[in-house]
């Protein structure tokens, strides 16, 4: 386990319960007005944890359908 990146995702409020697969916090309705503080925040998540830096890439995939959960990355492409 790599308890720094844990520890990390803790400081940023993210639930360190991985029993499902993945470490998740939620942001309530963000309108608008919150999403440069969304996007600064899952930025800051990928740098302290991740490492990323101005080099990386980042693929973001998310659904359209509020209803519909995305489940794999299966579709992504490599590289």
């Amino acid at each position: 386990m790599w308890t720094e990146g844990v520890a990390a995702l803790a400081k940023l409020g993210f639930s360190t319960d991985g029993s499902q697969g993945n470490y998740r916090t939620t942001f309530e309705s963000p309108g608008p007005e919150s999403f440069r503080k969304v996007a600064d925040f899952l930025l800051t998540a990928l740098y302290q944890v991740h490492d990323a830096s101005f080099e990386s890439t980042i693929i973001v995939n998310m659904a359209h359908d509020r209803q519909r959960k995305i489940e794999t990355c299966d579709n992504l492409p490599s590289g």
